[in-house]
C-alpha cells in the first residue's frame, strides 16, 4: 500500500508522537472504508443517523470509495494519520470553490489508545496548511455536536469561532449542533 505525499511534500510527522499525516491514493480505498466504518462504530453521535450511515458505507461501491480519495473527482481533500503502519485517524474536507471555502465533513481519531495525543490537532493543522496554499479558499467551516467537548475545545484553540447553533436529529435523539468558522486570510 503506497502512500502519496500531497503537493510533492513528504508526509508530515507529528512531533509529539510517531504519527505521520499522509494522503492515500485511490488504490488505497479499503483503508478509507475501514476508518469510516470504525469511526461510525466508535462515534455514532457524529453522524446524522447510525443506521443510514452504516447502510451508506456498506452500499458504497469500490469506484465511489476510490473517488473519495481522488480530489479532482470528488472535490474532497482527505488525510490520514498513520502510526507505526496503522491508520489511526482521518480528516476530510469538501472544497466549495465558488463559495471560497472548505467544509470539514469528517474528523476522527481512534478511541482505542490514540485520543488525547494531539493527533486530531495535527490532522486539522495539516488540512488548514494545505488549504492556505490554495487560491480561492478563504475559510473553513465545520459543525460539531455540543456534547463533543474535546472536539469543540480543539476547534476553538485553533481559532474557529461559533457562528450559529441548530437543533438536529441524530438517530432517535435531538442534539444541538454548533456551526463554526475559521478565516484563512491574515488581514
Amino acid at each position: 500500500m503506497e502512500k502519496q505525499p500531497v503537493d510533492k511534500k513528504e508526509p508530515q510527522a507529528d512531533k509529539s508522537t510517531n504519527v505521520k499525516i499522509v494522503q492515500l491514493s485511490p488504490d488505497d480505498w479499503k483503508e478509507l472504508r475501514y476508518l469510516k466504518h470504525k469511526s461510525l462504530m466508535q462515534e455514532p453521535i457524529a453522524f446524522e443517523d447510525f443506521e443510514s450511515g452504516k447502510k451508506k458505507y456498506i452500499e458504497r461501491t469500490e469506484l465511489q470509495w476510490r473517488e473519495k480519495l481522488d480530489e479532482k473527482a470528488s472535490f474532497n481533500l482527505t488525510f490520514l494519520a498513520e502510526d507505526n503502519g496503522n491508520y489511526v485517524g482521518m480528516i476530510s474536507a469538501l472544497l466549495v470553490a465558488n463559495e471560497h471555502k472548505a467544509v470539514v465533513q469528517h474528523m476522527y481519531v481512534d478511541a482505542e489508545d490514540h485520543r488525547g495525543q494531539g493527533i486530531g490537532r495535527s490532522l486539522l493543522v495539516y488540512l488548514m496548511d494545505e488549504l492556505k496554499c490554495r487560491d480561492g479558499i478563504h475559510e473553513v467551516e465545520l459543525v460539531v455536536v455540543e456534547g463533543q467537548i474535546a472536539a469543540r475545545n480543539l476547534y476553538e484553540n485553533l481559532g474557529f469561532r461559533e457562528t450559529g447553533r441548530v437543533k438536529a436529529k441524530r438517530g432517535d435523539n435531538m442534539v444541538t449542533e454548533i456551526e463554526m468558522k475559521l478565516s484563512l486570510r491574515t488581514n
